[in-house]
């Protein structure tokens, strides 16, 4: 008993030392064992057999892996059926080919290859697709391709790819509803989902339902539905229920919860009450700043280059407004290109300067998340009322405007 304990202690040791799988044969050869040997008595995880998958990870037992006749050589009606043969290899534990591994290594090594294998693609693959794809890698890593004419190969499934996504931070699983199988739940890498990404598409379904509905508030138990019947909407498992929506609201200052209704403030309602400390440079943009929305500028500068117009833009500091469908930083970076109309005005008023230097020096930006349809109906009487002096176009109410139009017929 004691030399199988020891035998058992030293194939552990082994195993736990190697960089991944082992075979029995490599046990063998390593321990210098006789050919009759296996682990069949050393109550390894049988890794098809076990319930405890769980349990095996927490405490870092070896998993054994012994690949087992495929369905069809035991069932009578097939035609590769065979009664001697398949009565015979029948609890066999002598199989061909053995593989061990400590279940530390497996979990390391299967979230490595689930790491790299999401890095390389751009499509959200659902846990079931994940699982089919990392088995058949695998058999291909380890030279099982021939087995599987015989052998039902798995090394892993969705319930020990379940338990490897548990061990790590790195990858979410997405639920669209919360009656979804786990293999029909979508698995992305942590650092992709990000919270910004995912306040757009709560933002965008939110805007949606007050606008499509044409309201300005409803009760939160019909917002809950609303979002539920929506089937675009991503941010949380359906039926979206109140005590997971509203502390998800209350962090966006567009939306006010009172009691049971949740009302959504106006564009202009918001531009109001936007602060300076709101207003960033355009290399400081937080990251859920994108989408669709509304850019806005604001004048910081000491000296506004229009003489006539500084008194104004010190009690209107707002100069410019932008829709954008798509907004995200590189609009920014590349500033002329995106914003002719307002570097076109800046060109021509501060001649000597650097365009794209003088606006990020006299400039700070504030980025309102909208629907962009609902902004372009709005946006000829945001004009109306801001007058920003470098909106040329569709701005009648621009007290400057004659004098920009003219330098730039004039080329400055």
């Amino acid at each position: 008993m004691a030399v199988a304990q020891e035998l058992k202690d030293k194939v552990i040791e082994f195993v736990k030392n190697a960089d991944d799988f082992v075979t029995e044969d490599q046990i063998r050869k390593e321990l210098g064992l006789s050919s009759n040997f296996n682990t069949e008595d050393f109550e390894f995880v049988d890794f098809i057999k076990t319930d405890s998958f769980f349990e095996a990870i927490e405490k870092d037992l070896v998993l054994r892996f012994l690949f087992r006749p495929q369905d069809r050589f035991f069932d009578e009606y097939s035609s590769d059926f065979n009664p001697e043969w398949a009565y015979g290899i029948y609890g066999d534990p002598n199989y061909d080919k053995i593989y061990l591994i400590s279940s530390s290594k497996y979990v390391k090594m299967i979230n490595s290859m689930l790491e790299l294998y999401l890095m390389g693609t751009t499509d959200q693959m659902t846990v079931y697709e994940v699982a089919e794809y990392l088995n058949s890698t695998l058999i291909q890593i380890l030279a099982l391709e021939e087995s599987l004419d015989t052998y039902k190969v798995v090394i892993v499934d969705i319930y020990s790819l379940a338990v490897c996504i548990k061990k790590s931070n790195k990858f979410t699983v997405l639920q669209q509803n919360k009656f979804d199988s786990l293999s029909d739940s979508k698995i992305v890498l942590t650092e992709k989902f990000r919270t910004a990404n995912n306040d757009i598409i709560l933002l965008t379904s939110l805007f949606k339902v007050f606008y499509k509905l044409n309201i300005n508030e409803i009760s939160i138990n019909q917002l809950c539905l609303a979002l539920s019947m929506d089937k675009e909407f991503t941010t949380i498992p359906k039926p979206v229920r109140v005590n997971e929506l509203k502390p998800l609201i209350e962090r966006f200052t567009r939306f006010i919860i009172s009691e049971d209704t949740v009302r959504i403030r106006k564009v202009e309602e918001m531009l109001n009450d936007v602060s300076s400390e709101d207003f960033v440079r355009f290399d400081k943009i937080p990251s859920y700043w994108i989408g669709e929305g509304l850019m806005v500028f604001k004048f910081i500068g000491e000296e506004f280059p229009i003489e006539e117009a500084r008194e104004y833009v010190e009690i209107r500091p707002i100069v410019y407004l932008n829709l954008e469908k798509q907004f995200s930083f590189e609009n920014l970076q590349n500033f002329s290109a995106h914003y002719s109309e307002l570097a076109k005005a800046i060109y021509v008023l501060t001649p000597k300067s650097d365009t794209d230097k003088w606006a990020t020096e006299n400039l700070r930006v504030f980025f309102l998340n909208d629907n962009y349809e609902h902004l372009m109906v709005i946006f000829d009487s945001l004009l109306k009322n801001y007058s920003p002096v470098f909106n040329i176009q569709k701005n009648p109410g621009n007290l400057f405007r004659s004098f920009i139009e003219d330098k730039i017929k004039k080329g400055g």
